[in-house]
Parts: C-alpha cells; sequence; structure tokens
C-alpha cells in the first residue's frame, strides 16, 4: 500500500470525527499555551497587549505558505497550498457542511483570540427554494449558538463556473468570491488563489 493510499485512509479533519478533532484540539491548545510565554513589542507599554496570541486566520496566506512547506503527514503534497483558517484541507470533508461545523466547534475557540476563520462552498443548486434557504439558517444558528462558532463564510458558486471564470475571465469580470475575510473579483486573482477557490469541497445542505 503507497503513501498516499494510507493517508487517504486515514480519519480526517472537517468530518465530525473525534479520533481526529480531538487531535487538532489538543494542537492548538498547545499553540495557544506556548504563545503566552512569548512577549510582543507593546509589552510594559500599556494595559492592553503585551503577550501574543493565538489565530487561525491565514487569510490568502495558505497558498503562499504552502508554496514554501514540503509534504505533510496527511497526504498533502510538497508545495501545495495548506487548509486555509479552520477549515478543512480541500476535499477531505467528505460528510457534508453539518459535519464541518462539528469539527470547528471542538476547537478551544474561546481562546483563540485572533479569530477562527471557516470557509465552505455551497453549489448554487441547494439554495433554489424558501425551504433550502431555511437550511442554510439552522446551520448558521447552530454553528454560532450550539458550537460557539466565531467566523463562517460562504460562496455560493459551483466548480464548474469557476472553472469556466478562469479560462473566459472577460465572460466574468463581475464575479465576486469570497476568498478568506474579504471578496474579490475572481478574475483578479492569482492563478494559485483561483485554484485554491475551486478546490474547495463543493456542499450540499
Amino acid at each position: 500500500i503507497g503513501q498516499q493510499q494510507l493517508a487517504a485512509g486515514a480519519p480526517k479533519y472537517g468530518n465530525d470525527d473525534d479520533s481526529v478533532d480531538t487531535l487538532l484540539a489538543r494542537a492548538y491548545q498547545t499553540y495557544i499555551d506556548e504563545l503566552k510565554h512569548y512577549h510582543n513589542p507593546r509589552y510594559g507599554r500599556g494595559p492592553v497587549g503585551g503577550n501574543y496570541y493565538a489565530g487561525t486566520s491565514s487569510i490568502s496566506a495558505n497558498v503562499p505558505f504552502g508554496a514554501a512547506t514540503m509534504a505533510t503527514p496527511d497526504g498533502r503534497k510538497a508545495h501545495t497550498p495548506l487548509a486555509e483558517g479552520a477549515s478543512p484541507a480541500s476535499g477531505t470533508d467528505h460528510l457534508g457542511p453539518t459535519a464541518v461545523i462539528g469539527s470547528v466547534g471542538k476547537l478551544p475557540t474561546g481562546s483563540i483570540l485572533g479569530g477562527v476563520l471557516l470557509n465552505q462552498k455551497l453549489n448554487p443548486t441547494t439554495l433554489e427554494n424558501e425551504s433550502d434557504k431555511q437550511k442554510l439558517m439552522v446551520l448558521l444558528r447552530t454553528f454560532f449558538e450550539v458550537h460557539k462558532g466565531w467566523h463562517i463564510q460562504y460562496n455560493i458558486v459551483s466548480r464548474e463556473t469557476l472553472l469556466d471564470a478562469k479560462k473566459h475571465p472577460d465572460q466574468y469580470r463581475d464575479l465576486v468570491v469570497r476568498v478568506a475575510g474579504y471578496s474579490a473579483f475572481f478574475t483578479a486573482l492569482s492563478p494559485d488563489a483561483q485554484d485554491d477557490i475551486i478546490a474547495r469541497t463543493e456542499h450540499m445542505l
């Protein structure tokens, strides 16, 4: 059995699986606790600031950071994008958006003061009627009220549309996408950033 096959068969964060989600939660807690030992430049200069604090808001830096990072044990290949923010790695969240928020909800979000950014992509066909929209509202309420979520943002666009926009940018100059904490015209993004958004798992409600 090859390395990629072993990695593909292992449990992945983003599927509401305690066996892997608790490992990530422990890693985050270690990260949070370690940062408390380091002082930032404002230390001793007033009542606010002093220590560094944890955050998951990588914005779109997961693409250039990934380009400088070798392969990782989860099966990610060298020089490919890292997962963005608190989102699962693209294509590894197989059980739908509810399972994703279940995984994120296990993180120590109350201690991640720099923000907990979660991106999700939905196919437009999943929001065609009022009943579908109510499902999305229930999902959002569950994320914030039950799982104590911090931040979630959506792209409601199909993979096919994004691929066509990359191929024919002149026809999609008004296509706006949510990148990570900000919105941008899709055709104005770098090819690597476009590919990263295209690769995000496309969920149905």
